[in-house]
């Protein structure tokens, strides 16, 4: 075998082995700004590096192992930066710890106040879901939606087919005023109509159930419906609330029984009267 065959293989195996060991020291440079060339080392095939901001070109393996204390030092590696920054991390915890256990009671509770309008809102929500379901149950049953509110509550009256009027928020009835309760039910027989707002009441004598005398006398203001946001709300979630039943007992009339079929098409009537009844007070 001649010299140069000897050279040949000897290059073409000594020269992965290169690769492999200035593989750590390439990394390195690369962290400290250096970029790595296409070209690579006519001597050793490892690949040639650039120093930042110079002309200067190197081979890790050659310069290295000729020039080792000339090259810079590699500074410390980004890849230990991370225990650095953990234990830094560690430290400045344990600082803000203890400095949480020395501040004053006070200034942890001061994110509590915060929470509050949102749980306000949450319950102010499902109190007018439940208020305009109440109107929509009681209107089904065939009372009437009127157009006068509760002043407690802003929640739209209803009254029942022998007159008597009630607010389904505050579970009180209501009398107008001037009238007592027994009035305005002989009024209500009698088909006639009154002009005076209703007032909550609990007069002893009064035609109102047990559950309401225990009440304060509030007068109800004269304003309109559409005046009011609070109460066309209540109207426009209680006919959702019908509508959504109507479609529901439609569904089940396609299925039902001629029995069953008759009770279904009263409350569709219901449902029907009752969506008329609420679409009139908002037209």
């Amino acid at each position: 075998m001649s010299d140069r065959q000897f050279e040949d293989e000897e290059f073409e195996t000594s020269a992965p082995r290169a690769r492999t060991a200035s593989i750590s020291t390439m990394g390195q440079l690369l962290l400290q700004g250096y970029a790595m060339l296409a070209d690579s080392c006519q001597t050793c095939g490892v690949p040639l590096m650039r120093k930042p901001n110079s002309d200067e070109i190197i081979c890790v393996n050659c310069n290295l192992a000729d020039d080792r204390q000339q090259l810079p030092q590699p500074a410390p590696s980004t890849l230990a930066l991370p225990l650095g920054i953990a234990n830094g991390n560690h430290i400045h915890e344990e600082e803000e710890e203890e400095e949480i256990e020395a501040a004053p009671r006070p200034l942890r509770e001061r994110t509590t106040p915060y929470l509050l309008p949102e749980a306000t809102t949450t319950s102010r929500n499902a109190g007018q879901v439940d208020s305009s379901q109440a109107i929509a149950d009681k209107m089904l049953e065939g009372w009437a939606l009127l157009a006068e509110h509760c002043p407690l509550c802003s929640t739209p009256f209803v009254r029942s087919r022998d007159g008597r009027i009630y607010c389904v928020t505050c579970d009180l009835y209501a009398v107008r005023e001037g009238e007592s309760a027994q009035q305005q039910l002989n009024r209500a027989g009698a088909g006639l109509s009154s002009t005076s707002p209703p007032r909550i009441s609990a007069s002893s004598g009064a035609a109102v159930p047990s559950s309401s005398r225990n009440t304060i006398q509030v007068y109800a203001e004269e304003s309109s419906i559409e005046d009011n946001a609070a109460v066309t709300r209540n109207i426009a979630t209680a006919q959702s609330s019908v509508a959504a039943r109507l479609a529901r007992t439609a569904a089940a009339l396609e299925s039902a029984t001629s029995i069953e079929a008759t009770a279904f098409l009263q409350e569709i009537q219901a449902c029907v009267e009752a969506l008329n009844g609420m679409r009139a007070l908002l037209s």
